[in-house]
């Protein structure tokens, strides 16, 4: 089952709720084009917790290969994002490593 996270009107905590398709992509895109550094932050999280949320629900088989390089990608960029743009360091990876095939 796929959730879509939004954010909540009353108290701007990320809520979960079903989503169509892959809407970890606009989450994703969102937080590359954001430019307001106030904002930045809270499309990050939001983006990464889509992120790993669809992760977690794709099926290990190779159907799947190119959806699960696409995030480890993404996961990488928003990394970085968070590095360059916050100064944040991201010492966790809760992508799994392509060379190896170990998670």
């Amino acid at each position: 089952m796929e959730i879509q996270i939004t954010e909540s009107q009353s108290v701007g905590n990320p809520v979960m709720k079903p989503l169509e398709g892959p809407e970890w992509r606009r989450l994703y895109r969102d937080a590359l084009v954001e430019i307001d550094m106030n904002i930045l932050q809270e499309r990050l999280a939001t983006a990464e917790a889509a992120i790993l949320l669809r992760l977690q629900a794709l099926s290990p088989t190779p159907a799947c290969l190119s959806e699960r390089y696409a995030i480890e990608d993404a996961l990488a960029n928003l990394r970085i994002l968070k590095r360059e743009s916050l100064g944040l360091d991201d010492t966790t990876d809760p992508s799994p490593n392509r060379t190896t095939g170990k998670g």
